[in-house]
């Protein structure tokens, strides 16, 4: 079992702060186009995260970048997910939900009995 030390957990945001301060600014430099011009937030933050990809190259910045564009970028579209998830749901009622379910599981099933044979 591995724990987590206050020392060992400082040493890690210590390592990913600069990085996510940089993506917290680029998030909130696209939010302040996006509204000014009034166009795609995504869209600004695409141009700018392209303009300053040079950034990702420094060893500072890099691991907290690489953990914002993947486990942070994971952890939203999932919570975006089910947010959707849950509103439709409300939406259709709990029987369609149900029929959606046994309907999928058995797919994802053999999905995964196909993947694991190989």
């Amino acid at each position: 079992m591995t724990t987590l030390a206050p020392g060992a957990a400082f040493d890690f945001t210590k390592n990913l702060a600069p990085g996510l301060l940089v993506t917290a600014l680029v998030a909130m430099a696209a939010a302040l186009l996006g509204s000014h011009y009034k166009g795609s937030m995504l869209l600004f933050a695409l141009l700018l995260g392209l303009a300053l990809h040079f950034v990702s190259q420094d060893k500072r910045c890099g691991a907290g970048i690489q953990f914002a564009s993947s486990t942070l970028l994971r952890l939203g579209v999932a919570l975006l997910g089910l947010r959707l998830t849950i509103n439709h749901g409300i939406t259709v009622g709990w029987q369609t939900v149900v029929a959606l379910a046994a309907g999928v599981s058995p797919s994802l099933g053999i999905a995964f009995r196909v993947v694991s044979a190989e």
